[in-house]
């Protein structure tokens, strides 16, 4: 594997298969080294503790927590908080994020309020961090109210991203991370999305080569978009198509479906606002459709949703504004509407209901 960083404003993302001898290089100048992980993958705790074992004036804290929305709450960072406290860690911490998006998201925010900010690196572990979760600076925490209400914009030193953790990523959690991808690509880059739709089947059958280079072109939008809004208020809001209905059906099953699976339904639903707009036509809606399909998402829900109760959680996202919902509305594949420097833009409620409807009877049909 070659190792390549793209530089970006929120430090460094390196493609490296030397990661242990990478973070040992950035964490010698610390006293503590504290390393956050997924309880799923502990085993790892072994490897990056023998990379300081020669070191025994350096402090070494792990933490595992379990990596689910459920448990990303202020209430576990409350614990990683006092955890870190009663072991007496100070400004002179170092925080090593080890996992997916959660773990990203929850260390992040811990990082950037611990002490008012210590240094931290991101080890994405799943194909959703390596593309999405782990890049642009963004953190927080689920509330009963909504999904990522709390939180802060904070960067880390370095995002490491080493592709042999695919090997062993259960094929879901490919399908997973490749939604937010082909979302790299509506929004963003036809090419991008014409590379996805000609390597769907090597995709799933995880040829690693192929996929590096994917994550790459994926990873320089992301970076690209997030580099020109730091703050979030304006062109950024571009990684949040599909979000505004993917978020809000997250929330509505209380999170038993999955974020790909959430947003590539939000994705299609968006989509098809834009369509009811006259913004794309019905094959640009299907080409989309199709590639989701042959990415072999299911494209299903639970249950249908009363149109009130998901407008209540679309309400809660964080891009509404006058007490209404805002969508980010395409108008080809590689290019979005629009208007006046605006890249967020309400819509008739009564095209949403109409939206809801074809989502609850059309496309997650029985």
């Amino acid at each position: 594997m070659s190792e390549n960083a793209i530089q970006q404003n929120f430090g460094n993302i390196v493609f490296t298969n030397n990661l242990l001898e990478n973070l040992k290089s950035l964490a010698y100048k610390f006293s503590t080294v504290v390393v956050l992980v997924d309880e799923k993958i502990h085993h790892l705790y072994q490897d990056v503790k023998n990379i300081f074992s020669s070191e025994t004036q350096k402090k070494i804290l792990f933490l595992k927590i379990t990596a689910s929305e459920a448990f990303k709450t202020r209430e576990t960072k409350e614990y990683l908080e006092n955890e870190m406290l009663d072991n007496n860690c100070c400004k002179d911490t170092f925080l090593i994020c080890i996992g997916g998006g959660i773990i990203s998201d929850i260390g992040g925010f811990l990082a950037a309020t611990y002490c008012r900010g210590i240094p931290f690196v991101i080890v994405p572990t799943t194909l959703l961090a390596m593309v999405d979760a782990s890049i642009g600076g963004k953190n927080g925490v689920n509330t009963d109210k909504g999904k990522n209400l709390i939180g802060t914009i904070y960067k880390p030193k370095h995002i490491f991203i080493d592709t042999n953790f695919l090997k062993t990523l259960p094929k879901k959690e490919i399908i997973n991370g490749v939604v937010e991808m082909i979302k790299h690509g509506i929004v963003d880059s036809y090419f991008h999305f014409a590379s996805l739709e000609t390597n769907a089947s090597s995709v799933l059958e995880g040829k690693l080569s192929l996929l590096e280079n994917l994550i790459q072109e994926s990873c320089a939008i992301k970076v690209k978009i997030s580099s020109e809004d730091t703050i979030d208020e304006g062109k950024r809001h571009l990684l949040n198509f599909g979000h505004t209905i993917g978020h809000a059906l997250e929330h509505y099953f209380d999170y038993q479906i999955t974020h790909g699976e959430a947003v590539a339904i939000g994705i299609l639903v968006e989509s098809y606002l834009a369509l009811l707009l006259n913004l794309i036509d019905s094959e640009t809606l299907e080409r989309i459709f199709t590639l989701f399909k042959n990415y072999q998402l299911p494209l299903k829900l639970p249950s249908k949703v009363p149109f009130e109760d998901l407008y209540h959680c679309m309400l809660m996202d964080k891009k509404s504004k006058n007490g209404r919902p805002r969508f980010i509305l395409i108008k080809d594949i590689g290019d979005v509407h629009v208007v006046q420097n605006e890249f967020c833009h309400f819509v008739e409620k009564k095209l949403i209901v109409q939206a809801v409807h074809w989502m609850n009877y059309d496309l997650c049909r029985d």
